[in-house]
């Protein structure tokens, strides 16, 4: 698999309800077996490291993302406008998914940067 794709999301005020993200699709296009998708998870940190516990977490566990398709050549995925529990500066965003065999894949990443209200 290649590396995943970098995408540098618009700021966000703290406090404001995140847009999301109204559709990511994925396409298999390798010659080996593919699988169904199982699940999926975007985890939001302060530092890019993986260690400690993530600021939020969204997936189609808690409802945060929806799996639109999850057949063996094509996913796609909607992640709803929600509020997200995060601090003000640089937020390290990744997307992780988790096919029918339980391989592990991570798709996007990048950065959220989260904006001081002015209004308090």
């Amino acid at each position: 698999m290649a590396q995943p794709a970098y995408y540098k999301m618009a700021p966000l005020v703290i406090g404001d309800t995140w847009n999301g993200i109204p559709n990511i699709t994925i396409r298999e296009s390798g010659s080996g077996i593919w699988y169904g998708l199982s699940s999926v998870k975007m985890q939001f940190r302060k530092e890019k490291s993986r260690g400690g516990n993530p600021l939020d977490e969204i997936s189609n566990t808690n409802s945060g993302i929806i799996i639109e398709n999850s057949g063996s050549t094509l996913w796609s995925m909607v992640i709803p406008r929600q509020t997200l529990n995060l601090v003000v500066g640089d937020i390290y965003y990744d997307l992780e998914t988790i096919n029918d065999s339980g391989q592990k894949y991570t798709y996007l990443e990048g950065i959220l940067p989260v904006m001081q209200d002015v209004t308090r």
